[in-house]
Parts: structure tokens; C-alpha cells; sequence
């Protein structure tokens, strides 16, 4: 058919065919890149807001404390101290600690971000500060102190608390160390969701109650065998001041029978 054709159209279209790559099989049709959005790890990262920052001064104020609370209140049963023995001393670390809390809160505050420099000692920008890291925005730190403050005395009121009112009428220091353990854990396994649900990007729930649990655990059953070691050795040794002086003596007197007109009794 191609000789019917003029010459001129023959030479053309040879050249056309030589101009045409070789066919190698099959051709697969070239798959699009990926969007870097589709790319990128999953982990969303978390939309700051008013309850976002709520949330980390709750977790701030409190996920600390709580432990702490509990390896006193332990370590205090463990040594065989009375009821209301305990609740006083409770107490007394909750408001060392307030000033404490106070104190680092302002030192947050004046903390400036950390500048990132190049080889050549040249700033390149600013990391995330801390205080936005741990609590959000400084433009709100009324609120977050305000709201730090009142998780801080919560959560370390629980365990005194919970100690001195349980079994009232027993006086059962095993169901009370039981029943201050519970609550614990409970408000300890709360906040640490709440810490792993503000992080950035979003951690795992069950990662961090887990590492909170164990460090509650361990912080309690060390304290209230130390505690209980400490009690033994003094009983053991006569290292103990024995009775105590007339005006401690009168103080722990006077506290009692004020307990004792609401049910309870100093001697436990």
C-alpha cells in the first residue's frame, strides 16, 4: 500500500517511524506522587484553646502532687503514726508545697524561650517555650496560676483526707492505706489522660497511665516500707525520745478532742 504513494510520502513517513520509541511490552501507566499531607505521620497535632490550656494547668498542678501526696501519707501509715497524726502532717507538706508551686509558676513565667542558632552563631528563630509547652498562652496566666493552685491543693488534700474520714468506726489502718491507694490511683490514672490528651503532637492514653500507675506504685510501696523499716529500727534500738514534751503533748490533747467531737479520736 505504501508504494501507491508518492516518493515525498514515503520518506515521510519512514522517517516518522524511526522517530517512534520501540515498544518494550506492556507499558504501565506512571502512578502520581504522594501529597505530603498523605506522607506524614498521622499524629495530628493539638488545637491550642481555652480548655487545651485548662486541661495542662489541671495537669500541672495536680498529676505531681498527687504522687507526692501519696508517698507521705504511705510512708507516714507505714510508721505507725495516729490518724490524726497523719492528717496533720498531710497538711502540713500540702501547704510547703503551695509555696513551692507559687514560686515555680513565676519562674515559668519570666523563663524566655530558647533562641536556635546556626554553625556560624547566627539566630535562626525560637523553639517552643516552655510555659507554652506546659500551659499555653502567657497573655492567660491568671488563669493558668489560678487554676494550677487549686488542682495542687485538691489533689494533695485527697489522701489525708480520704485516710482520716475512712472506716471512722473501725480504725483499720490496712483498709485505710487500702482505701487512700484507690483514690489515688484513680486521680492519678485522670490526669494522666488528661496530660497525654494535651501533648503535642497526642501521645498514647494507655502509655501514659501505665508509666504514671508504676511510678504511683513504687513511690507508695517504697515509702510505706521505709517508713515502717525506720519505726522498727527506733522501737529497736530505743532511739526514741519516748512520751512527748508537756507542750507537743498538749497541743495533740487539745487538736483531739476536737476531733473527737466530730467521732473521732486522736489515738489511731
Amino acid at each position: 500500500m505504501r508504494s501507491s504513494l508518492p516518493v515525498s510520502t514515503q520518506q515521510k513517513m519512514a522517517n516518522d517511524d524511526k522517530k517512534k520509541p520501540p515498544k518494550k511490552g506492556r507499558l504501565t501507566p506512571m502512578r502520581s506522587p504522594i501529597p505530603v499531607s498523605l506522607a506524614e505521620p498521622l499524629l495530628m497535632p493539638v488545637v491550642e484553646g481555652r480548655e487545651v490550656e485548662i486541661l495542662k494547668s489541671i495537669v500541672y498542678g495536680g498529676l505531681a502532687e498527687a504522687i507526692a501526696s501519696l508517698g507521705v501519707i504511705s510512708s507516714a501509715a507505714g510508721s505507725g503514726a495516729s490518724t490524726l497524726n497523719i492528717l496533720v502532717l498531710g497538711l502540713a507538706n500540702l501547704f510547703g508545697g503551695l509555696v513551692l508551686i507559687i514560686h515555680n509558676l513565676y519562674e515559668l513565667r519570666k523563663e524566655e524561650p530558647i533562641r536556635v542558632t546556626t554553625t556560624d552563631n547566627q539566630a535562626n528563630g525560637q523553639k517552643e517555650s516552655r510555659y507554652k509547652r506546659l500551659l499555653g498562652l502567657r497573655e492567660n496566666f491568671l488563669l493558668h496560676a489560678t487554676i494550677a493552685i487549686l488542682s495542687f491543693i485538691i489533689t494533695g488534700l485527697l489522701p489525708p483526707v480520704v485516710y482520716y474520714f475512712s472506716f471512722s468506726k473501725t480504725h483499720n489502718k490496712d483498709y485505710k492505706v487500702a482505701s487512700v491507694f484507690g483514690a489515688s490511683m484513680i486521680c492519678i490514672a485522670l490526669l494522666a489522660l488528661a496530660k497525654a490528651h494535651v501533648k503535642n503532637p497526642r501521645s498514647s492514653y494507655m502509655k501514659s497511665v501505665l508509666y504514671y500507675a508504676a511510678t504511683a506504685v513504687s513511690v507508695s510501696g517504697i515509702t510505706y516500707v521505709v517508713g515502717n523499716v525506720v519505726y522498727q529500727l527506733i522501737e529497736k534500738y530505743g532511739w526514741s525520745d519516748g512520751p512527748e514534751t508537756p507542750g507537743g503533748e498538749m497541743m495533740l490533747s487539745l487538736m483531739g478532742r476536737k476531733a473527737g467531737g466530730l467521732g473521732y479520736s486522736s489515738s489511731y
